[in-house]
């Protein structure tokens, strides 16, 4: 045992040293890693963060020791201890445990002192973030370790402990978020998501034994639920970072989805824990909407999460099933009751707001349609959608171009798709896809040639120059789906609809040339070629292909 407490500079390079040695002795271990070196592994760690321990209590009388030396022998032992994990195939608590132990006592210890360095005033800026890379290759190895153990206490008991200083420090920036430094409480996040995407790991590794519900995920996010609530509605009102908000909602989703990849693996019929969530939940994500335009993500994951529940009942009773059934519903009516509401306000909002949420708007609503929530089967809303979509096909470039363009395609294919739901649902599907079909099939802007007129108009300038491919490969996609009656149809009535389109002057026999080259087998077989015909027909870069 060394005794630290009033070391010189001089003997805090030797402790550096004598670590780095220790070190290389933990890594020359690995090769004979069995049972009993495995305890003798977790022996030395221990000791080791406890000298490490001694040397972060006089850190304070030391800071040239601590800027110079600390950060370089937490990240030597940090070294030999990964190394060792990754040898570790074993099954076993008994020889997993003496690693894991190790590893958490290390990785706790990184916590800390990461903590201490961020509020030393002469700490240096690199070494902080050599102190954050630590902590976070310490948890990722603790969590590559935790799905090989089979017992599946001992993994809760270590995520949870893990989860817990974290926790604690992100209660710690509740009061202060909007004046806090952003990077450093989104660094804390980061960690929760590595510790909530192993907990989804490890209960889909540990299904094959349950044989009663396994709350890994419910506890995590009970323990997370303060600070998630305290950084997506502040106390006191007020914005503060999007990146930390998107960074929270990340780690809200993934628990969702784990959720569901549990419910997948298990013979529980149990109500998932998420439909006990749901009324907190959603007018939260509801205000983050509000305020910052976010949070579609986790309740599109809600929705997935959900619906996917309804059909996984196991050996229940009849009984049983209907009450899960019912509830399950109410789950499901509930977070259409909220998508309603973004929905009405993406409509409200105009052609600004729905480029602003395009990128989560359209996924959130092509779940919506697929389960499809009973909301949305109705003609109105349907239309009101449409608009949407024509408002971001204008306009749109990147991510929100790529995802409206996508959806565009969803609508003309959604008619023809196979109708997978059960009971119920699959009458309220088949419901909205003749909706769907008879709005396609209407005419004018409202209709499926007014879309098709709106992809044209996206390539002849509505959308950058880099976008035509994506438009033509969308087009492409649809004249496969629908077929050529259909796709003829669409496009000679969408032509008719603009006598100046694609430019003033246009006659209608290179209109017929148009449609009669694209519907070509040259065309259909060759998305390239097409590709030219729609630049040189909407004026693109390679004009006179059509003349």
């Amino acid at each position: 045992g060394l005794h630290l407490s009033s070391v010189s500079i001089i003997q805090w390079q030797s402790l550096a040293t004598v670590v780095t040695a220790a070190s290389a002795l933990i890594g020359a271990l690995v090769t004979f890693l069995n049972h009993a070196q495995s305890q003798l592994w977790q022996t030395v760690v221990a000791a080791l963060c406890t000298s490490l321990r001694e040397c972060l209590a006089a850190a304070g009388s030391s800071s040239r020791a601590w800027d110079d030396e600390l950060p370089r022998v937490i990240f030597s032992l940090a070294v030999a201890c990964i190394k060792t994990c990754q040898q570790v195939t074993t099954t076993t608590l008994e020889e997993c445990d003496g690693t894991l132990r190790g590893l958490m006592d290390l990785y706790q210890l990184a916590l800390q002192v990461s903590a201490a360095h961020s509020a030393t005033p002469t700490a240096i800026a690199s070494h902080k973030y050599y102190l954050s890379s630590t902590v976070h290759k310490l948890l990722r190895s603790t969590t590559c370790l935790l799905p090989k153990i089979s017992c599946r206490n001992s993994v809760q008991s270590a995520l949870l402990q893990a989860l817990d200083p974290v926790a604690c420090s992100l209660e710690a920036h509740q009061g202060s978020l909007r004046t806090a430094t952003p990077g450093e409480v989104i660094e804390l996040w980061k960690l929760c998501q590595e510790i909530v995407k192993c907990a989804a790991t490890c209960r889909t590794q540990h299904s094959v034994e349950l044989h009663e519900p396994f709350d890994m995920m419910r506890a995590i996010l009970s323990r997370l639920w303060s600070p998630v609530v305290g950084a997506l509605k502040p106390p006191g009102g007020g914005l503060i970072s999007r990146e930390l908000i998107d960074q929270v909602l990340e780690v809200l989703r993934d628990g969702i989805q784990g959720a569901a990849s549990l419910e997948k693996n298990t013979t529980q019929g149990a109500d998932p824990w998420l439909l006990e969530l749901l009324p907190q939940l959603i007018p939260l994500l509801i205000h983050v909407f509000q305020q910052q335009g976010a949070g579609l993500v986790c309740l599109t994951a809600c929705i997935r999460t959900v619906a996917g529940t309804s059909t996984l009942k196991g050996t229940l009773d009849s009984s049983h099933i209907q009450r899960y059934d019912a509830s399950v519903e109410r789950g499901l009516w509930s977070i259409g009751e909220a998508v309603l509401q973004v929905h009405s306000m993406v409509a409200q909002g105009g052609s600004s707001k729905s480029l602003h949420v395009a990128v989560e708007f359209f996924p959130l609503m092509r779940d919506c349609m697929l389960v499809p929530l009973p909301q949305f089967v109705s003609a109105d809303k349907l239309q009101t959608l449409m608009n949407i979509l024509h408002n971001c096909l204008s306009g749109s470039a990147g991510d929100e171009a790529r995802v409206a363009l996508g959806f565009a395609k969803f609508v003309f294919t959604f008619p023809t798709m196979p109708i997978n739901a059960a009971g119920p649902r699959a009458q309220l599907q088949k419901q909205l896809a003749e909706l769907v079909d008879a709005m396609l099939s209407s005419p004018g802007w409202s209709g499926g040639s007014g879309l098709m007129l709106k992809l044209l108009e996206a390539a002849n300038g509505a959308m950058p120059p880099s976008h035509v491919i994506d438009v033509a490969t969308t087009l492409h996609s649809i004249l496969g789906l629908v077929g050529d009656v259909r796709f003829r149809i669409l496009l000679e009535e969408a032509l008719r609809m603009s006598e100046n389109f694609p430019r003033s002057g246009t006659s209608d026999t290179a209109k017929l040339s148009f449609v009669t080259m694209l519907l070509s087998d040259q065309c259909k077989g060759d998305v390239r070629y097409f590709k030219r015909i729609i630049k040189g027909f909407c004026g693109g870069k390679k004009k006179g292909v059509v003349s």
